[in-house]
């Protein structure tokens, strides 16, 4: 992607904060004590677990379920951020359809097959050499498009 765009928008402190102040008003507690202590990708017990160890709370199994909304929260509030950030700067897939590509997060090679319908600015990219998960359900990823580089090797599909 140009080096003009912004980089997409991820959980911040603020973000954080925010989703932490309304689960607070539900929960009747501490919203500094929850952002303080959320982790990405935590569920309720791990969060519960972390605010008994480190903020002194004393939770409850109603308390995880309370705080599994937390996640959700903040994916909330991240995925609106997207949205405004794919709005404003005219985001365009860099890469066409069939590009062999080298996937950064997973360190692999793969195909894209389409931009996802589902996720902002992201490519379904076929693995090029998929693994036993990935060929008895035909798997794809879901990738985001600065996640993606053209791969500068001789891959093919006929390979």
């Amino acid at each position: 992607m140009s080096d003009s765009i912004p980089p997409r928008p991820h959980a911040t402190r603020e973000i954080i904060r925010d989703a932490a102040a309304e689960l607070a008003l539900k929960m009747d507690c501490s919203a500094d004590d929850l952002a303080n202590h959320y982790y990405p990708r935590f569920d309720g017990y791990e969060f519960a677990r972390e605010l008994e160890r480190h903020a002194g709370w004393s939770t409850s199994r109603s308390m995880v379920d309370d705080l599994d909304e937390m996640e959700w929260l903040v994916d909330e509030r991240v995925e609106a951020a997207e949205k405004q950030w794919f709005a404003d700067n005219d985001i365009k897939p860099p890469l066409p359809i069939g590009t062999c590509v080298l996937c950064r997060v997973r360190d692999r090679f793969g195909f894209i097959d389409a931009v996802c319908e589902y996720g902002i600015a992201k490519y379904l990219v076929t693995p090029e050499i998929p693994d036993e998960h990935e060929k008895a359900t035909g798997g794809r990823w879901v990738i985001a498009f600065e996640s993606v580089k053209e791969a500068q090797n001789e891959l093919s599909r006929e390979a």
